[in-house]
């Protein structure tokens, strides 16, 4: 009997335990351990929980710190936002519907949002695939402005995509690649109007419960119900809590939320092409590219494509948001893949996380690797030190005036219009040549808005300090 038990109890480990508890290699591990906690104590990120999956196995699982305003302990079953991972489950939400006869990819985009009628010079037609593969001809910039907009209403994902009706488009659509958030912001809503559901219910019912991705949302009230907890951004490379709250509209973009445990069944079921979910046939479509973006890299639905190594493709993508970076990767070739969630994020340091994943697979592919250099923040620096000359430059207007009361007026005059019309030109000419809305920069760098605002300020200040010197000393004059 007692043979009998230990038999039984043999198999339930081997068939219902083992497939979470595997590990890469002792070594490989520690290898892993060591680099993974280098990067989080160099870089300053609060929480992170990684996972890598091979074989449809899990093996490597990490998690650490704390995240959000109650700073609780991050686990596998913590909820991060994914940001434009969430592409690719607007993707297989909308595969879904090709595989039930309700859509079809080369279908106008019209026919299933009959509102929406684009300007643009031509007779081609927006297509739902344009929207998949950023071929539609709605600019980067576009998308921003409606992105991350905090919107806690209901229908907000109709409301918002609805101020796309009637945009001018940039291209024809086919025509060229433009990575914006808007084409998945319409993909949202064509999910709402074919199923009469809303875009979270139906992310709900038919992707997250299916994949056992049970810390998964796609709505405020979901993902907090969850436990999501807000991140961090930074400021000089450090993390600080963030005021950013969840945008209900950014949801098919960007704002879905989910654990590594949620993602170790979302790569579980990307190994797997014979799945409940979608057939072989669509899911080699789910996984294949739409549209080449430069010579080694291609998109499709929701997913980047890259010829990596030796003709090895890995599909990918990276997310973020104002509080979180995120990164998820495939090689169908071996079968591995892997999630990387951490809860900090600024524009200037994205790069650091992608590099990190790198030296993730160097290790797993038993090549050396190098530490992730921390970004040296030289653009806020320079901008606090020209706050600091300005500063000093107001000190002197009024130590000169204090020291002389005769001042040549017309050249105090011309000095204070000079430096109003800087402040009042730095913000737009700034927003121009970086093609990003002035509330993106604020979300994403707020070190550097905060100390471009206190540049604007202090230019302001010293123009009309300027200003006013010289008419006093013109009115004293005339006295």
């Amino acid at each position: 009997m007692k043979v009998i038990n230990i038999v039984i109890v043999f198999i339930y480990v081997f068939f219902f335990i083992s497939p979470y508890v595997i590990h890469a290699s002792t070594g490989q591990e520690k290898q892993l351990n060591q680099y993974v906690k280098h990067f989080l104590k160099t870089h300053h990120i609060p929480g992170a929980s990684l996972a890598l999956v091979q074989n449809e196995k899990v093996i490597y699982t990490f998690t650490s710190g704390i995240t959000g305003e109650n700073e609780r302990e991050v686990t596998m079953d913590t909820p991060f936002l994914i940001g434009s991972i969430s592409k690719s489950f607007t993707g297989l939400a909308i595969m879904t519907l090709v595989q039930e006869g309700k859509l079809k990819l080369h279908d106008p985009v019209q026919k299933h949002l009959s509102w929406f009628t684009p300007r643009h010079d031509g007779q081609s037609q927006l297509k739902v695939e344009h929207l998949l593969a950023h071929k539609s001809g709605i600019s980067t910039y576009d998308g921003l402005k409606l992105a991350d907009q905090e919107d806690h209403t209901t229908h907000a994902i109709q409301k918002k995509a609805k101020k796309l009706a009637n945009i001018q488009l940039t291209s024809p659509p086919g025509a060229s690649y433009q990575y914006s958030d808007a084409n998945y912001m319409l993909l949202g809503a064509i999910i709402e109007n074919l199923s009469n559901q809303s875009y979270a219910e139906y992310m709900k019912e038919r992707i997250f419960e299916p994949l056992h991705m049970y810390s998964a949302g796609a709505d405020q009230l979901s993902v907090y119900k969850n436990a999501y907890q807000s991140g961090y951004q930074s400021w000089f490379g450090y993390s600080f809590k963030s005021r950013v709250s969840y945008d209900n509209s950014g949801a098919p973009y960007g704002y879905i939320a989910a654990s590594a445990n949620d993602f170790i069944h979302y790569l579980t079921f990307l190994q797997n092409p014979s799945n409940d979910i979608l057939s072989t046939e669509h899911m080699n479509t789910f996984l294949s590219p739409l549209t080449q973006t430069r010579q080694d890299r291609h998109y499709g639905l929701g997913w980047m494509l890259t010829d990596w190594g030796e003709n090895t493709e890995m599909i990918w993508h990276a997310g973020s948001t104002p509080d979180s970076r995120s990164e998820i990767f495939y090689y169908p070739s071996s079968r591995l893949g892997g999630v990387i969630l951490t809860n900090k994020n600024h524009i200037l340091e994205e790069a650091t996380l992608t590099q990190f994943r790198d030296g993730i697979l160097s290790i797993i592919n038993g090549e050396k690797t190098k530490n992730v250099t921390k970004p040296f923040p030289y653009i806020q620096l320079s901008i606090t030190l020209i706050a600091c000359l300005l500063v000093t430059l107001l000190l002197y207007l009024i130590v000169r005036k204090l020291r002389s009361p005769i001042i040549q007026k017309t050249k105090w005059r011309r000095r204070g219009l000079l430096l109003i019309g800087a402040s009042i030109g730095i913000i737009p000419i700034f927003i121009y040549s970086i093609h990003t809305p002035w509330h993106t920069i604020v979300a994403f760098a707020p070190d550097l808005a905060h100390l471009t605002g206190i540049v604007v300020i202090l230019l302001a200040i010293n123009g009309f300090v300027s200003l006013y010197l010289s008419f006093k000393s013109y009115a004293k004059g005339k006295c």
